[in-house]
This record gives C-alpha cells, structure tokens and sequence, in this order.
C-alpha cells in the first residue's frame, strides 16, 4: 500500500518540481519592462478635444500589463493596452500622463506632460505702487505685480504713459517686481502693465495712476 501510495506522488512531485524549475528559470532569467518613453499624437491640445499616448518599452517579457492615470480630462476605455486614448478636460493648464508597465519580473514606469491650452485671459494686479500716491520728479520705484494663468506667463510689460519701458520673462512664481522704474515726466502719470500668457499669447492689462510733482530748479 505505501509502495502503490509513493508511486502516485512520484508524478506530482516531478510536476511541482518542474514548475518550480521554470519560476526560477524566468526569475534568473527572464526580462522585466524597460520604458523608454510616453508619445503623443499631441503634445498641446485644445479643451475637450483627445489623443492618443502610447508607450516605448525597449525590453521586456511577454505579456505585459498596462495600468495608465492622469491627473485630470477622462481616459476612454480600453485603458489596460500600450496605448491610451485621452480626453482633454475643459480647464487648460498642465497635465500629467503616467503608466506602469509589469510583467512577472518586474515593474517600470513614464510620465508626460501634456498642455491643454486655456484662451481665457491671464490675471493681473498691480500690487504698489497705490492709484493717487505721490512721487518726486525722477525718482526711481519699484513696481510690484502678481500675475497667473492656466498656461504659465511668458513675459510682462511695464508702460508708463503708453510707453514701454522694462520688460520681465515668465517664471513659475506669481509675483513679480520691475526696480528702479524712472518717473521722468511731472505731473499724473500712467503705469500699465501688460501679461502675456505661454501657449496661446492671451494678455490682459492692470493699471495705475499716480502723481509726480515736478522739481523747481534752485529749490530743495
């Protein structure tokens, strides 16, 4: 009876110990996903419109599962493939792709930037000086503003009676500051500043103005 019964698990040993020997020979030898990239049908798009992500894997062992996010807009099924469709939500701004690629080695990852572009206009405030403030004739202030959009801002303007007079690039910060802006002219003077916004070049304007009481020569 226990010679019959050995007989009988002689088969199931082998088959567990094949099995094993084919887990370990993917684990020493087999391939986990290597992502090189996340491409796009585009890279910048309009608010509701879509497109197609699909990801580069440079090596890795068959089959492999596909699990993509985003932080905003809708993906449409299927969403467990090696490309994706993605639908832009209505706020433009920047938005981040990501996937992950596994098989049972391992597990790489991707993300990418995508622009939705916003046509709305940036917002802007001249922070100081105050509307009504007075200055002296050819004193130099500083001028503060904040501005933002859904893109980014490319650059600001800064015009004292419609003239241009300094210009500052784009940053990721909200607030900006022109030095030394010269107050040539006596009398009320406009300050004006424009914001032009990445991506679509939307502006929008904030202005100010202010008095500046001109020298009498001789007088101090």
């Amino acid at each position: 009876m226990k010679k019959r019964n050995m007989r009988n698990l002689m088969p199931l040993t082998l088959t567990l110990l094949l099995v094993s020997c084919n887990s370990l020979d993917k684990l020493i030898n087999g391939v986990a996903p290597e992502v090189e990239r996340i491409t796009l049908t585009q890279y910048e798009i309009d608010p509701g419109d879509t497109l197609t992500a699909s990801v580069v894997v440079d090596t890795g062992d068959d089959p492999m599962q596909f699990e993509w996010s985003v932080n905003g807009g809708q993906l449409l099924p299927p969403t467990d493939g090696s490309s994706v469709i993605w639908r832009a939500p209505v706020t433009g701004g920047q938005y981040r792709l990501k996937v992950k690629v596994s098989n049972e080695i391992g597990t790489d990852k991707a993300e990418q930037n995508i622009t939705v572009r916003s046509y709305i206009n940036p917002v802007i405030s001249i922070q100081s000086p105050l509307g009504g403030q007075f200055f002296t004739q050819y004193q130099r202030i500083p001028v503060a503003v904040s501005a933002s959009h859904d893109n980014g801002i490319r650059a600001l303007r800064l015009f004292t009676n419609d003239t241009l007079r300094a210009s500052l690039d784009g940053s990721a910060a909200q607030s900006y500051l022109f030095q030394n802006v010269l107050l040539g002219v006596a009398g009320q003077m406009e300050i004006k500043i424009e914001a032009v916004a990445n991506t679509t070049d939307a502006v929008n304007a904030d202005s100010v103005f202010i008095n500046v009481e001109g020298i009498v020569p001789g007088k101090k």
